[in-house]
């Protein structure tokens, strides 16, 4: 009999390195979107425009940033300035300060813990898609997943490039930002991604912005 060893870890969902600029006209909004791509010196993650000059993403993703500062290109293509104003590597969060609106609409963020079944769906910039949406639901209650001290697990499939993008509810309401996704190693070779991918609720979110 065949023995296969199984070991599982948990890995943020940014992109270090080279990257590829992708345009799909089709995807754009000329009306604005709160899905934002973050652009660092060297790979990306993603972003959600919250309003007031603020996107919200992960501390994973801008902490890569040597002078504090990143590009955000907006879904109908616009290149905007961005200044880091903090991040929180225990809860993996960060805000950005954006110079300028032009392509954005702000999501409602909501304060709230999804439940288990709940539908939701992730977008963001996965590898070198840019703007690309995944679907899937609540799979775990709140709880800590090292490195994370509150995480909420779901059955999505994300990759790399989506970290820090929202994850919106039924209602159309940002109830988390993608940070992490489960690998698997079998037997004693590579290892591979599985759908189980994990969010920072919103009310994990909410107190570290000085919302209820």
């Amino acid at each position: 009999m065949k023995t296969t060893l199984a070991i599982f870890a948990v890995v943020a969902l940014c992109i270090v390195g080279v990257f590829t600029w992708q345009s799909d006209a089709t995807t754009r909004n000329q009306t604005g979107s709160p899905t934002v791509k973050i652009i660092l010196t060297k790979g990306h993650g993603s972003g959600v425009y919250i309003g007031g000059g603020l996107i919200l993403t992960v501390a994973h993703v801008v902490d890569n940033s040597k002078d504090g500062t990143v590009r955000i290109k907006t879904e109908s293509g616009n290149i905007l300035p961005g200044v880091v104003l903090w991040s929180s590597k225990a809860r993996d969060v960060a805000l950005v300060q954006v110079t300028g609106t032009l392509g954005l609409r702000p999501a409602r963020l909501s304060c709230t813990t999804p439940q288990i079944g709940d539908a939701i769906h992730a977008r963001g910039n996965p590898l070198s898609i840019e703007f690309f949406s995944a679907w899937g639901h609540v799979a775990t209650s709140l709880r800590k997943v090292d490195p994370w001290l509150e995480a909420v697990g779901t059955d999505m499939t994300v990759l790399p490039g989506m970290s820090g993008g929202p994850v919106f509810g039924s209602d159309g309401a940002v109830v988390g930002i993608a940070v992490g996704v489960m690998i698997a190693q079998v037997g004693f070779g590579s290892m591979s991604l599985t759908g189980a991918t994990l969010i920072v609720p919103g009310s994990t979110i909410c107190p570290l912005l000085g919302r209820a």
